[in-house]
């Protein structure tokens, strides 16, 4: 929440960022994993499966990327 919801309050920006919701605009990495548990070399060799700006892929596929 700091560096996320509470940094677009900050800024009176909470209704475009800041959480993961419809309508508003989303910078995220997909990896595999949960990169909490990863060593530093696992997280340095760890593979992007998707990259979205704004909320838009730009990097991967439109295909489901978490399994159910």
């Amino acid at each position: 929440y700091a560096y996320t919801r509470h940094a677009a309050l900050a800024m009176g920006q909470l209704d475009l960022l800041g959480t993961l919701e419809p309508g508003k605009r989303a910078d995220l990495i997909v990896v595999p994993g949960d990169l909490l548990q990863l060593s530093p070399e696992q997280l340095k060799n760890a593979q992007v499966r998707a990259t979205l700006i704004h909320g838009q892929l730009i990097h991967g596929s439109s295909r489901p990327l978490l399994s159910p």
